[in-house]
């Protein structure tokens, strides 16, 4: 059976609610997924990756999620599924400043093709709201070097004109609004 087989079983068991043998479906799609197609072209592989990785996030096993999350951003540094997760770990770790960077290639990264593409369960209103209202604002009041970032957000913005980028910079001056008082 190929990965592939085993990637599309694990996504019959996640319909069907039955968690358990979906992961073990997804572990033996991940353990058959030859060298030659660990590619960033590989929409199945990344989905596996980044399944996996949000599966040991719920079973809090950091080093695991770290490991499928490294794999996948090595393979493809901008797959917005794994880099919201990666800020997550992040968070748990108190990495603020890294978390923030994170947000940021996240917003950076959509491009409506490969969200079609590569089936980001990541990009949706819920997440959005998540990020904007609480992850940027909390990684951006406790970040070390938040000006200095600040400072980076503006120049992307100038190039980009990225409205989720323009927002990012409106909590950062909110924020630096609200510590001045």
């Amino acid at each position: 059976m190929s990965y592939e087989a085993n990637y599309n079983s694990a996504l019959s068991y996640l319909k069907l609610g039955q968690i358990d043998l979906a992961v073990e479906s997804l572990h033996r799609a991940y353990s058959q997924v030859p060298d030659k197609a660990k590619r960033d072209d590989n929409a199945v592989y990344l989905k596996i990756l980044s399944l996996l990785a949000r599966f040991n996030l719920e079973e809090k096993d950091p080093q695991k999620v770290w490991n499928y999350v490294d794999e996948g951003l090595r393979i493809k540094e901008n797959h917005i599924d794994l880099l919201f997760l990666k800020s997550l770990l992040l968070l748990d770790e108190r990495r603020f400043d890294e978390m923030l960077v994170t947000l940021i290639t996240y917003l950076l990264s959509f491009d409506t093709e490969e969200i079609k593409k590569y089936n980001y369960e990541l990009v949706n209103e819920a997440t959005l709201k998540e990020i904007f209202d609480n992850l940027i604002p909390l990684s951006y009041r406790n970040s070390i070097y938040g000006v200095v970032i600040k400072d980076k957000v503006k120049i992307i913005l100038e190039k980009t004109g990225n409205k989720n980028i323009e927002r990012v910079l409106n909590i950062m001056a909110s924020a630096d609004r609200g510590q001045s008082k």
